[in-house]
């Protein structure tokens, strides 16, 4: 028995595979393996193509099945499975200059909203120092733009009807992609947001200094509220 016990000590562990391609949906609901991208020439690989230089951004649709990855260039991997497999989809056009022949993006992406029946795909961005705000949709395999003079989006609502960000920005998102800005009253007006759910015609947006503060009438009036809320 001795002799089985030493025998079985000794042998090596079984050694596992390592997870090759396994990202975590920022939406924190699963893992989901992406097995197959298929480059522009046709052919396939299990790495991500060489534009695709990090990850800037990245959700499934509520249904599971439309994916997006997108790197601060403002390359674009897509997938209609669910995952399995990966397609390169077209660039999303940042605003950005050429030095030396090269371009380099002053535009900051920061959030992605994809709405419940995937008709409706957001990007929102930011320009730090610059009074610059810009929301990209996907229409039809190409992307439009909608911004103006404000102080950036930092975030998106889930659903893709609601963005903030700084100077106590928050932003009402139409079915075409045009930005309705507001901002909170006088004492949040140098706040940056970092955060908006919805949920019916309430609000709440979370920002610098611990603010939480919550509306029940599309962002009308506001009132505060501890971190424990059912939204």
């Amino acid at each position: 028995m001795g002799i089985i016990a030493l025998i079985i000590a000794l042998k090596p562990a079984k050694e596992q595979k390592p997870l090759v391609a396994q990202i975590l949906n920022s939406n924190g609901k699963a893992w989901t393996d992406y097995k197959l991208v298929k480059q522009s020439n046709g052919s396939s690989s299990n790495v991500f193509p060489t534009t695709l230089s990090d990850i800037a951004a990245f959700r499934f649709s509520d249904d599971r099945q439309m994916g997006l990855i997108i790197s601060s260039e403002g390359n674009v991997l897509a997938s209609s499975d669910g995952g399995r497999t990966w397609f390169v989809s077209s660039r999303i056009p940042l605003v950005g200059e050429v030095i030396e022949g090269q371009f380099v993006a002053n535009e900051t992406i920061t959030d992605l909203a994809i709405n419940s029946n995937s008709s409706q795909v957001f990007v929102s961005t930011m320009l730090e120092g610059a009074e610059l705000t810009n929301l990209y949709q996907l229409k039809d395999g190409k992307w439009t733009v909608n911004g103006g003079d404000y102080a950036g989006i930092t975030a998106l609502s889930s659903n893709g009807s609601w963005g903030v960000g700084g100077g106590g920005y928050f932003y009402q998102i139409s079915q075409t992609g045009e930005l309705l800005a507001n901002r909170l009253p006088d004492w949040a007006e140098n706040t940056t947001l970092y955060n908006v759910s919805n949920k019916g015609n309430e609000l709440l947006l979370v920002g610098d200094y611990g603010l939480s503060v919550v509306s029940k009438d599309f962002g009308k009036s506001w009132s505060f509220t501890g971190v424990r809320t059912d939204l």
